[in-house]
């Protein structure tokens, strides 16, 4: 057994060596991957080229039958690869044919210009050039897009043409007489027939392009010309005047048709929508026996069509509306502009009519994206179509021939529905575009009649509407969601500005609302002060609900604000909320008004004379404004002077020599006391001389007085003034004031210190 597999080897290996067939002659060579000849010079020398191949391409088909004549022991893949590539040979006979056609065909040069003859001219020869001008255009665009599929394809062909090169070099190299070889030989003289003719075509569309140009350029001159000269007569304005109001009617009858169409459409989409509706709900049921099951499932997808067939409809309808729509503009615009260009009485002004007109060139340009896009979508819908056609084969063993047909009857009315509407989307897009172009053209031609001053309107109100419809798409760009509302910088800004108009208006009520309840109603300041406050804040929240609710935003969703305050309170904003908290105490309780004298600590006293919401303003007797957060007065202990009442009593203290006779001390202190302006005397506040005592140097003595602290100035000021006038009283009535004695008792002294004193006595 093992003997028998080694023969059987040897024997597949040996004919694997001959079917190969090296060849007797050897494979030509190339000079590269790409012959430059087939395709660059004279179309004599390119026709010799194109023989030459053929000659070579005839040689290449004789050896290959010579080997296919020489194979018929050989094994399948090797007569495979022999038929192979004297098919592809034999190919290449019909490519050189063609090429050679090709290069015989002269250029193909659409349109030509006429002469138009003197000036004036009339309008419809204006009309024809425009139509002219249009269809170069188009040419112009289709002759662009085939160069760039020319390079791509020439590109792609360059790129296998060098890899197969290298393939054959290295072939030939080490099998110069391997049939494989002729096989590659085949694919590249095939490629490079198909390079050359590609070139070729690509530069008759290069000279095509370039002819159109030139057509393009004196196309548009004389255009210009004519629209220069023309004559408009009124002939033309009341024909002009008639197809518009032929074309308005005929689009209000037919609009008219097409909404009841749509209605009865849409209507059919419901009822179809009940009954799928009512068939989902019969196959979720349990109790379905398999061949209901079937029928329901078919039942179920032919009315998906039949929905999907009124949606069609529905989309026609607006197409047929829309090529209505396209039919009326373009009356009323030839109406518009040739009215404008003959200064017709009933016309619009240059400037106007042009604004208006690239207003409606946004929209053409608008509804022709949206077009675009409407045939990307029918074709996906038809697609999807032809794909459940052929799906249909799997109903075949399993429902009747009659839901097939059902089924499939109602496909084909569907998708002849979308070659319809695809049809239809592609006519309003060529017409759309031509209208377009049409007006654009028209406009840039009036733009250059207008003058100076029209054309600076149109450029400004051209730009200003621009710039205004950006700031709109900037304005109205929601930023956050709060809830089902969108907010925007639109609503920002207006909830800025009625909130600032507000508080505006709120200080200007305030201002006059403090003066007439100070003036009128006669209440003291401090309390006008924390009415006013209190009511200042409470209409501003008034007003910041008001703004946020005129801006559109959702006020229910203000808990969401007020929860973010309270997790901000808890982290942050503690020391503000007390202040805030702190001042309501202040405004509600009136325990500090403004006017009152206080004293903070140790070292602030003043005049209150500001109490806010979060602080409070103390102007000390130094000329110091102090602001004091509100929680400062709540949480501490503060002194002040006119809680109650502004009476508050002084305490003067002196003393005198111990010669001085105490009560001649109490009358000059008395007198003293009343010379001074500050002092308040009557039956419930008498002055007052208190004996204090014995002191060390003197005799002690104070002087008890009332005064009413909201005509004090400076606290030590007032002691001073006092004090002034007693020193004066004191000193006229010759008692003494006296200073710090010390009595000091020697108990021994140095001999030379006594010696010293002697002498100095002597």
């Amino acid at each position: 057994m093992h003997k028998k597999n080694i023969h059987t080897c040897l024997i597949v290996f040996f004919l694997v060596l001959l079917s190969p067939y090296t060849t007797k002659a050897e494979l030509p060579s190339l000079t590269g991957a790409i012959d430059e000849a087939l395709y660059k010079g004279t179309d004599k020398e390119i026709i010799a080229a194109i023989d030459k191949h053929q000659k070579i391409a005839d040689r290449l088909i004789s050896e290959v039958k010579d080997i296919l004549s020489q194979s018929s022991a050989a094994n399948t893949a090797t007569k495979t690869l022999i038929t192979n590539t004297l098919d592809a040979l034999q190919g290449l006979s019909f490519q050189l044919t063609g090429l050679k056609s090709e290069v015989k065909r002269p250029v193909d040069l659409p349109f030509k210009i006429t002469a138009i003859g003197p000036p004036p001219y009339p309008l419809e020869i204006f009309e024809n050039r425009i139509d002219l001008l249009y269809k170069i255009e188009q040419k112009l665009s289709e002759g662009k897009q085939r160069g760039d599929n020319y390079d791509e394809k020439i590109d792609a062909l360059k790129n296998d043409l060098e890899s197969l090169f290298l393939e054959y070099t290295k072939l030939k190299a080490t099998r110069p007489h391997s049939l494989a070889g002729y096989e590659k030989l085949a694919r590249i003289l095939s490629l490079q027939v198909e390079y050359a003719l590609l070139q070729i075509k690509r530069a008759k569309n290069e000279k095509k392009l370039s002819y159109l140009t030139q057509l393009h350029t004196k196309d548009l001159k004389q255009i210009k010309g004519i629209f220069d000269n023309l004559k408009i007569t009124k002939q033309d304005i009341e024909k002009a005047k008639k197809e518009k109001e032929i074309t308005a009617a005929k689009k209000k009858k037919a609009i008219t048709k097409l909404d009841k169409e749509y209605r009865q459409a849409s209507k059919s989409t419901i009822v179809s929508g009940i009954r799928l509706d009512n068939i989902i709900k019969k196959l979720s049921s349990k109790k379905l026996n398999k061949p209901a099951a079937q029928l329901l499932r078919a039942e179920k997808d032919r009315l998906e069509i039949i929905i999907k067939g009124y949606q069609i409809k529905q989309q026609y309808i607006n197409q047929q509306k829309l090529a209505l729509k396209i039919k009326g503009i373009n009356a009323s615009f030839q109406y518009d502009w040739i009215t404008t260009y003959a200064d017709f009485p009933e016309a619009k002004r240059p400037a106007k009519f042009i604004e208006t007109s690239v207003k409606l060139i946004d929209d053409l340009r608008s509804d022709y994206e949206h077009l675009t896009q409407q045939l990307i979508e029918t074709s996906r819908i038809k697609s999807d179509l032809v794909k459940k056609m052929t799906e249909l084969k799997n109903y075949k063993e399993n429902i009747s021939k009659r839901a097939i047909y059902n089924i499939s009857s109602q496909l084909y009315k569907t998708v002849d529905l979308t070659d319809s509407l695809f049809l239809k989307t592609t006519e309003n897009k060529y017409n759309l575009k031509r209208l377009k172009n049409r007006i654009n053209c028209i406009v840039n031609l009036m733009r250059n009649r207008a003058t100076w001053l029209d054309r600076l309107q149109v450029w400004s109100q051209n730009y200003l509407y621009k710039g205004i419809e950006s700031l709109k798409g900037i304005a109205y760009y929601p930023l956050i969601t709060l809830g089902n509302t969108n907010v925007t910088l639109i609503s920002i800004l207006k909830v800025i500005f009625l909130f600032f108009a507000g508080i505006t208006i709120l200080k200007i009520i305030r201002k006059k609302l403090t003066s007439i309840l100070f003036k009128k109603a006669h209440l003291s300041y401090g309390a006008v002060n924390s009415i006013m406050t209190l009511g200042y804040y409470a209409s501003l929240v008034l007003v910041a609900l008001i703004a946020m609710s005129t801006a559109g935003l959702d006020l229910s969703q203000l808990s969401i604000i007020l929860g973010a305050l309270g997790v901000g309170v808890g982290f942050g904003l503690q020391t503000i909320a007390n202040n805030f908290i702190s001042g309501l105490i202040l405004l509600t309780d009136r325990s500090i008004r403004v006017g009152d004298i206080v004293t903070i600590g140790d070292d602030i006293t003043g005049e209150v004379k500001n109490l806010a919401i979060r602080a409070t303003v103390i102007r000390t007797y130094n000329g110091e404004d102090i602001i004091v957060p509100n929680s400062e007065f709540v949480s501490n202990r503060v002194r002040t002077w006119t809680y109650d009442d502004d009476w508050r009593r002084l305490k003067i203290r002196f003393g005198v020599s111990y010669d001085a006779d105490p009560d001649k001390v109490r009358d000059i202190a008395i007198e003293a006391a009343r010379e001074v302006k500050t002092t308040t005397e009557d039956e419930d506040h008498p002055i007052r001389i208190r004996f204090e005592g014995f002191g060390d140097n003197s005799l002690d003595f104070s002087i008890r007085v009332w005064c009413r602290m909201t005509r004090l100035r400076a606290y030590s000021g007032l002691i001073s003034d006092y004090y002034f006038v007693l020193f004066k009283k004191l000193k006229e009535a010759g008692i003494e004031i006296p200073f710090p004695q010390r009595d000091v008792h020697i108990r021994s002294v140095s001999a030379d210190i006594l010696k010293f004193i002697k002498t100095e006595e002597k």
